[in-house]
């Protein structure tokens, strides 16, 4: 069986909140780069716990050229431990 879920891209008026409530179909969700990059450490961890909690089925990031500037490598990490501590309570 094919694992199916709806992917519904980056839009400020498309929230959690909103698919939660009006659909059941599994979606994942996205913290685009140009996001992640003005984001604290907090900020990042508040972000992943939110998804989990409002049903996203997954949560990714992307990895761009501008995630490669300055420490903003740091920020890949930041997301990757949230999304770890997650995984070990979850």
């Amino acid at each position: 069986m094919q694992n199916r879920f709806y992917d519904p891209s980056v839009s400020q008026k498309l929230t959690l909140e909103v698919i939660k409530e009006n659909t059941n179909v599994p979606f994942s969700w996205l913290l685009p780069a140009f996001e992640l990059v003005h984001m604290s450490k907090h900020d990042i961890e508040e972000w992943v716990y939110k998804a989990y909690e409002n049903g996203a089925y997954s949560i990714n990031t992307e990895i761009r050229k501008l995630m490669c500037e300055n420490n903003n490598y740091i920020k890949i990490h930041e997301f990757i431990n949230a999304a770890q501590k997650l995984g070990s309570i979850a």
